[in-house]
């Protein structure tokens, strides 16, 4: 091995998941992952991956030097322990002076535009996250001082095999985002089975592998910006994520998703409340067609 990483990155699902293009960049490296149990299984079993349960992070971890610390998550009690390890570089949040901070370098964009922002306000991070240009990814190359050149997520992988005409719909989110969710699921999910294709509905599970091994079954899957979108994107399935009030920028298509952007997003950016104003702007038959759309060259290929 090249040598040693550390990574602290615990949560939400979808974020752990997006950061595991760090697995995929650095695969000649030990590295440790600090994270929360609940979305641990959601990384591979690597034979160079260790993964730490954040509420009891053994000595051996923190006595260790590392070549790089990335340091992902927000928190004093986080930053502060990625701050006291010894490392070559910190890449991230930092505990300096008396609060969390961050360095300026090509990727400190991302976290101006976080909870943490040095803009001051989450007024101030928001407006500066709504005329963002780059994804996730670019901001976290960045921070690495190289370029994103498309490396791909690295995460659990089931046996479970996609089955053709199997379209997976995620039609929950998050209770922070109400509006996350899209009115139009239940009126497309009927539609698509008048036309014969089968409908799985992802469900909540106890063990988070079942989950993804809900989603690999899919051969298409559809979802807002949620776990089930970062899942899809990971196992390369062909998509569709609606976005309404969050941002559709930051996330890496990988070539196999489509986005629908609410037209009104702006106008509600990131709002925590509900807004039944934002229903009915983007169009069940406008989804339909880009599902068609996807699947016939699969049809006739087949």
């Amino acid at each position: 091995m090249k040598g040693k990483i550390l990574v602290v990155k615990t949560g939400a699902a979808g974020d752990v998941v997006r950061s595991t293009v760090i697995l995929t960049a650095f695969p000649d490296y030990e590295i440790t992952w600090i994270t929360d149990p609940v979305v641990a299984g959601l990384l591979p079993d690597l034979p160079n991956l260790r993964v730490i349960d954040y509420k009891n992070i053994p000595a051996i971890v923190t006595d260790e030097s590392y070549d790089m610390v990335f340091s992902l998550e927000e928190t004093e009690t986080l930053a502060r322990m990625a701050t006291s390890v010894k490392s070559k570089q910190l890449i991230g949040m930092k505990w300096e002076d008396g609060k969390v901070t961050y360095d300026e370098n090509e990727g400190a964009g991302w976290f101006d535009m976080s909870l943490v922002s040095k803009l001051g306000s989450k007024e101030k991070a928001n407006a500066l996250k709504m005329v963002n240009t780059k994804t996730f990814q670019e901001y976290l190359f960045g921070m690495m001082g190289r370029p994103f050149s498309g490396q791909a997520y690295s995460i659990y992988q089931p046996r479970t095999a996609s089955v053709k005409g199997v379209i997976g719909i995620e039609d929950r989110a998050g209770a922070r985002w109400p509006n996350k969710v899209w009115e139009g699921y239940p009126e497309l999910q009927q539609r698509l089975k008048d036309l014969g294709y089968e409908i799985v509905v992802f469900e909540q599970k106890a063990d988070i592998r079942d989950y993804l091994e809900m989603i690999a079954g899919c051969s298409y899957v559809i979802s807002g910006d949620t776990l089930a979108m970062h899942i899809a994107l990971a196992y390369k399935i062909p998509s569709i994520a609606i976005f309404v009030v969050t941002s559709a920028t930051e996330i890496h298509d990988y070539d196999t998703m489509t986005k629908f952007v609410h037209p009104r997003m702006n106008d509600f950016f990131y709002s925590n409340s509900y807004h039944p104003e934002l229903e009915g702007y983007i169009k069940v038959e406008e989804v339909l067609q880009q599902v068609l759309r996807d699947l016939e060259p699969a049809a006739k290929s087949a």
